[in-house]
């Protein structure tokens, strides 16, 4: 399994700005979600709204979302067997969040 590149400083450093980016934009959101008292996804594919009882739900979106972020950001270790495990734990982690978040919007 050591299918992983070598990653230039140029795309690590870009891989990581991205991530910095989805960083501050997913602490925007939980700052925004605990003014509003609700958390909104919006987009073509993901869509969900969580309000006042189901809010635990997208904190736990938000914040898994942030691992991934934060993941990204040693990217350089991908070819770890830790990295690895972790990657798809927090994978399926975000799976599982996202699912949750969208039942909970429909079934409201």
């Amino acid at each position: 399994m050591d299918s992983a590149q070598k990653i230039s400083g140029r795309q690590l450093a870009l891989i990581r700005l991205v991530a910095v980016t989805a960083l501050i934009f997913i602490a925007n959101k939980a700052f925004i979600a605990l003014n509003a008292g609700h958390v909104q996804a919006t987009g073509s594919r993901i869509k969900f709204h969580l309000g006042a009882e189901q809010l635990w739900a997208g904190y736990l979106f938000l914040s898994v979302s942030a691992g991934v972020f934060v993941l990204l950001l040693f990217i350089n270790h991908a070819k770890s067997r830790a990295f690895n495990t972790i990657a798809r734990i927090l994978g399926l982690a975000w799976l599982v969040s996202l699912s949750l978040a969208a039942w909970l919007s429909n079934a409201t």
